[in-house]
Order: C-alpha cells, then structure tokens, then sequence
C-alpha cells in the first residue's frame, strides 16, 4: 500500500473472491482503483470467478466513475444483434446497448443441419476449403468447440483434406503433440549414452521413466531413485533370469545402438526394431487420429531435426505466420477475433454442457456461446446434428435465442 498509488485491473470479470479482496487491499487507503471488464464475458466459474464483481463494484466504491464503452468495431452489426439477443436472456447482468460501428450487409450467419460429428466434421472442412478459394487465410479461420474430445473428427477431416490445423489443447492433453515429445525424449536419451560412453553412461530420470511407457516396457519405477540414472547397474539391478531383467537389457542395449546411428537411421531404428511405430498407429487408433497425418508429424520432426530446427518452435511459427486453421475451446478463443469462425454440435448436453443442472450454470454457459459467437468478424457458421453419440439430443436452446422464429422447421421442437 505503501509503494502503489494506482492499481489497474483488466478482465475484472474473471476474478474471483480471493483477488478482489487483494485489489481491495493493495488499494488501500488511496482507493484509486481502475478496473476493465464485460461481466457478460465472465466464463471461469470453475475456478471460483464471479461475474457479480462488476455488477458490486459501483456499490463497494462509492462515488465510483462508471465508463460504459458500447461500440463494437470487431463484428458486423447481423452478428452483434444476434449475439446480443441471446445474452439478454440471462437476467443478473448489467444492462448493456451494444451497437455495431461496421455497416450492414458485411455479416452473415447461417444455421447448418447436420447428421452427425462425423458428417459435420467433413462439412465444415469443405466449407473452410470453400473460403479459402475465395481468399479466406485459413488463419482467419477458427472451429470453436464447447470441448476438446470435439476435436477428433475435425482433426481427421482436416488432415484428409490436407487443411493445415493449429490446436494447442490436444498438445496439452497429449492426444496431438505427444509424438514429437516422444522422439525428442529419444533423441536425448541416445545422446545421453553417446557421451557417456560404452560403460559410463547416465541419463536423465525423467527422460528414462518416460521412455519406458512409450512403449509401455513392464519396469516400473525399480530402481529410479537417483536424478540421473546409471543405464547398466540400473538394468543388472532386476533379478538375474528375470523377464524384467531381460527386457531392461534389451532396453539399454537399443539405446546404445540408436546412440549410434544418425537421425535418419535412428528414427527407422526406433520406429522399427524398437516398435514405436506400432505402438503410435495403436495410440492414434486409441484417439481416433488419422495415422497418415501423425506419420507425416513424424517424418516432420526428423527433417527439423536434420536440418537443426526443433519442431515445436517451428509448428509455432507456422502458426504465427497465420496459415493454420485455429482448431480451439470456446474458453481458449477468449480476447481472440477470426473473419469466419464455426461453432458446432449445438445440441442440448454439448452446449449447454450436460454439467450444467441449474440456472447459474446455463447462465454461465450462455455467457461462453456468447464469447465464441462475437469471435467472429463476418461470418458466422453454427450447427448441430442429428445424432450424437448413439442418442438423439434436440438443438441447443441457444439457437432459439439466436435466431427467434428464423429457424428451420427441424428445430421447431425447441423451448
């Protein structure tokens, strides 16, 4: 309090209890408190957030200067309007007239019917195609999913069209980058046992553990105690006659070959004698992945390799280069905006998400289709299907709100 004068908040809406109290006591005395925010953008109750920070903050500051900013220079006015039908229908907001500086006749939207994922999938990589003929960049072109098992049919639509795909989140689930995090855990396996020679050499814990689960070897952890572990006493260390033993042996006799060998040799090496490349046609399997696309990931990776790149670091050049297709969460897409943006599978149970048991949380949910809706810029692609899963979910309530009456006659069923 004493070093800090000012205090300036962004994306207030998404504080919880906790940092409220501490912008309070930073503030102090002072109270030259500022904050930014659109209680109608607030989608992280999971994580204690609450909306109803904005909407108390004239009433825990007194005399507080309240800006309204109603312009919005980001979308066309058609998805604006639509987007501002459907928030009005949760009630505890603070009231808001937001209009749209662009012209009209710059926006469109349109409401597809699909049969299924699978079907959807296919139809919007044709259409992301379709806008690319007409100079879309597939940069500006974002798929915002209400979850991330949602990703797998786009993914394979995608990858048999050979549309290029940003998707982050499958990374961090390990569904989507693992394969290059597999081989440069390799890589530096082999490159632990190049210098330590045929006797001497030592690895890494965390890079010897990982390896042994990809593919899965049946060793555990025995023996792992160290941060760097010695390959040979850790393998003489199973019973002598063992299967474990034997298989550890094995192990540690294929990483020195692979310390050997180049990049081209040791990729065919580990793909082949050391069954990798089965157990990555078993993983894809497993996560409905295009095996043909996670072959060419791989073939990616060893020629950044060969030439000294690393594959990670160059994906994401790519994909600040602006040639990929954003492939996102609804919650990811958050302060981003794309000239044409999909939002599928609005169907009852995906969005509104079947967590969602009372009105807080449909309230909260409307807030996350309202953040993907006003994505966009100028074009507006919303769906849902038929069937899903082997059930036959109705539309999305949402929809109803969107569009009012202007709705196919399929979706006449909707509350």
């Amino acid at each position: 309090q004493s070093q800090i004068t000012y205090v300036m908040v962004d994306e207030y809406q998404d504080t919880n209890f906790i940092q409220e109290r501490l912008v309070f006591l930073l503030a102090g005395e002072r109270k030259n408190i500022c904050v930014v925010g659109d209680d109608d953008q607030s989608v992280y109750g999971f994580r204690g957030v609450d909306p109803g920070h904005m909407l108390r903050f004239a009433e825990d500051h007194p005399g507080a200067r309240i800006l309204e900013l109603p312009a919005d220079y980001r979308s066309a006015p058609e998805i604006v309007e639509a987007s501002g039908r459907l928030i009005s229908h949760n009630q505890e907001r603070a009231a808001k007239d937001i209009f749209a500086v662009r012209p009209y006749g710059e926006g469109k939207i349109t409401l597809d019917i699909m049969e299924d994922e699978a079907d959807e999938a296919r139809a919007v990589a044709e259409r992301i195609r379709s806008l690319a003929s007409e100079g879309v960049s597939f940069g500006e072109i974002a798929v915002l999913c209400r979850t991330s098992p949602q990703f797998r049919p786009f993914l394979r639509a995608f990858g048999d069209r050979g549309i290029p795909c940003y998707c982050p989140e499958m990374r961090k689930k390990a569904e989507y980058g693992w394969i290059e995090e597999d081989l440069d855990v390799y890589l530096s396996l082999a490159r632990s046992v190049r210098r330590g020679g045929p006797d001497g050499a030592a690895v890494d814990r965390k890079d010897l553990l990982y390896a042994l689960r990809r593919p899965p070897k049946d060793l555990g952890a025995y023996g792992l105690l160290e941060d760097r572990v010695d390959l040979k006493k850790w393998a003489e260390g199973f019973r002598p006659g063992s299967v474990q033993r034997d298989r550890a042996m094995r192990f540690v006799r294929d990483l020195r070959i692979l310390s050997g060998l180049d990049i081209d040799a040791g990729f065919l090496y580990l793909w082949n004698a050391m069954s990798y490349g089965r157990f990555m046609e078993e993983c894809c399997l497993a996560a409905d992945l295009p095996v043909p696309m996670m072959k060419k990931r791989a073939e990616k990776w060893k020629d950044e390799k060969k030439n000294g790149s690393g594959g990670k670091a160059a994906e994401e050049r790519e994909s600040a280069d602006g040639e990929a297709v954003s492939l996102i969460t609804m919650h990811a897409s958050k302060g981003l905006e794309f000239k044409a943006v999909f939002v599928p599978t609005l169907n009852e149970g995906t969005m509104p998400h079947a967590r969602a048991g009372n009105e807080k949380s449909v309230c909260e949910e409307r807030r996350l289709m309202y953040v993907a809706a006003t994505r966009a810029r100028d074009r507006l692609f919303l769906s849902f299907v038929r069937k899903c899963h082997g059930h036959s979910p109705p539309p999305s309530r949402f929809l109803k709100e969107i569009f009012g009456n202007d709705l196919p006659e399929e979706t006449a069923g909707l509350s």
